[in-house]
């Protein structure tokens, strides 16, 4: 809602797996370059195919930590596809699954997530984006901040 406030020329989309939230979104934002869509993240390519000659910008911002392991790879997979894209992610990570190197332990999932329970994982975004041959831009852990900060481009 704050882009699409700041940056009224653009089209501005939010997806949530969570039907409530997503009426919830819909009834608080009324900005007309605004949607709000319930979908899975791994359906990613059906929201970007509404928009066919569109650049694209996704970012996540504390929720593909929720997404799990096998979905992340289908997600990863269909936005390699998109020619026009910048992927920014924020997102949260246990400490305690990552050795001193921030590889993870225990390892599981192909050393590419670690599940933390409660829905929770903490994901090696990166392994996603070189496996689907993504150009990383930037990846970094952020112990302050108990955060993955990443940026992927095709």
């Amino acid at each position: 809602a704050k882009i699409s406030n700041k940056f009224n020329n653009i089209n501005c989309v939010g997806i949530d797996f969570i039907k409530e939230y997503v009426e919830y979104a819909k009834s608080t934002y009324p900005q007309s370059n605004l949607t709000f869509l319930h979908k899975k993240a791994h359906h990613i390519n059906e929201v970007l195919d509404l928009y066919p000659d569109s650049k694209f910008i996704i970012f996540s911002l504390g929720s593909a930590s929720y997404i799990q392991p096998e979905h992340l790879k289908d997600f990863f997979i269909k936005i390699s596809k998109y020619n026009i894209l910048n992927f920014l992610l924020a997102e949260s990570y246990y400490e305690k699954n990552f050795k001193k190197n921030y590889s993870l332990k225990p390892i599981n999932f192909k050393n590419y997530s670690s599940y933390n329970g409660g829905m929770h994982y903490s994901h090696k975004y990166c392994k996603f984006a070189e496996f689907t041959n993504l150009k990383i831009l930037h990846n970094e852990i952020n112990q302050e901040n108990n955060s993955i900060l990443c940026q992927f481009k095709k």
